[in-house]
């Protein structure tokens, strides 16, 4: 697991919140998009796909276009790729799955919950479910 880290040219404040994480830590909008994820079950989510599913959420939710939010899944990936969480897949040949992102033509790699990740998303789920229902 890796610590949590801000961009060089991010304010202090970010600077300030990745270090208050420790490692391992997943934070809510990694959960979500954890949840994005598995929400396609054995396929996968390309990071488009992704970008997609989460500005439906948000416009879902009334959030405006503009909205920082709509960036805040971005960095998620790493975090979650380094914490064990989510992950490539590859054919036996050792080439990446992929799929075409239809905005760009290219084609992109699809993301995968991992044992790990699939076994702490429904511990998560579940406390957020017992949560709801009090």
């Amino acid at each position: 697991m890796t610590e949590a880290r801000a961009r060089g040219s991010d304010p202090e404040t970010s600077h300030e919140a990745a270090r208050s994480l420790s490692p391992g830590t997943v934070t809510r909008m990694g959960k979500i998009v954890m949840w994005l994820i598995s929400r396609n079950g054995e396929n996968g989510r390309t990071w488009r796909e992704l970008e997609v599913d989460w500005n439906a959420l948000l416009k879902k939710k009334g959030v405006p276009d503009d909205d920082v939010l709509r960036q805040s899944i971005s960095p998620r990936r790493v975090e979650l790729r380094d914490q064990g969480m989510v992950e490539f897949r590859y054919k036996a040949d050792g080439t990446m799955l992929k799929r075409i992102n239809p905005k760009s033509r290219r084609m992109q790699g699809i993301w995968f919950l991992t044992p790990l990740g699939k076994e702490m998303l429904t511990a998560w789920l579940a406390v957020w479910r017992a949560g709801k229902k009090t």
